[in-house]
Parts: C-alpha cells; sequence; structure tokens
C-alpha cells in the first residue's frame, strides 16, 4: 500500500493549523494557532477553498 503524506516536513507544524491549496497538495500556504485566520490567511492568497487541518505533535491525538 502507497503511503500518503498531507504535508512535507509536517514537524515544523506540529500544534497549528495548517492550510494548502487541496488534498493532493503537499506544501502548506500558511499555518498557525487560529484555523479562522489560517482560513482567512490562504483565501486571501487566492485560494478558493483552502483545506485546513490540524497538525498533532507525535503521540497525541486530536478529533473533530
Amino acid at each position: 500500500m502507497e503511503k500518503h503524506y498531507l504535508l512535507e516536513n509536517s514537524p515544523e507544524y506540529y500544534g497549528n493549523y495548517v492550510a494548502k491549496e487541496s488534498f493532493e497538495s503537499t506544501t502548506a500556504i500558511c499555518f498557525g494557532e487560529d484555523p479562522v485566520k489560517v482560513h482567512e490567511e490562504a483565501k486571501a492568497t487566492g485560494v478558493e477553498k483552502p483545506v485546513v487541518f490540524y497538525v498533532c505533535h507525535p503521540g497525541q491525538a486530536h478529533l473533530y
């Protein structure tokens, strides 16, 4: 089974919300502690429907 990664260099984003252009992209547009601000910042770059998700620290669980 092939592995799929949401991000490249994800340790940089531990504990933050990250915005990407799409689920296929592995590059972050922006990140931060506030998901609403991250979404707004991503939209300001011209991305109509950014994908925003939380990157947990290793061993941590995050439920949506």
